[in-house]
């Protein structure tokens, strides 16, 4: 029962640690570093959140087994796009002459040995 006991105290300290808010990517990159966006960032992003959602509401009534909430473990959307919008970003991704349909912009990159 002892041993029961210390590993409660030492979930319940883990959770409080945990209440402190956890570096992001963001957190690491130097300011001003641009920011390569590519693809439909936005649908990633609701994709993402509805599957972390789901799961979280799937796994997360467990007392024993705690998860924490997306929203302590990922940057929502809107600190995102608030972080995004603060330094430099490309979007790689264009418009087709004037059409709503995307294009890759990428240019093509062949790679060759030196002789």
């Amino acid at each position: 029962m002892g041993a029961e006991n210390a590993l409660r105290v030492a979930m319940k300290s883990l959770r409080v640690a945990l209440d402190v808010p956890l570096a992001t990517l963001f957190d690491y990159l130097p300011q001003g570093t641009t920011l390569a966006l590519h693809d439909d960032v936005a649908a990633a992003i609701e994709e993402f959140w509805r599957d972390a959602q789901s799961r979280f509401s799937l796994l997360g009534g467990d007392p024993e087994r705690p998860l924490l909430p997306p929203a302590q473990m990922f940057v929502p959307a809107e600190e995102f796009y608030l972080r995004t919008l603060a330094e430099p970003a490309l979007d790689v991704n264009g418009f087709e002459s004037g059409s709503p349909h995307p294009q890759e912009t990428v240019p093509p990159v062949e790679a060759g040995a030196n002789p």
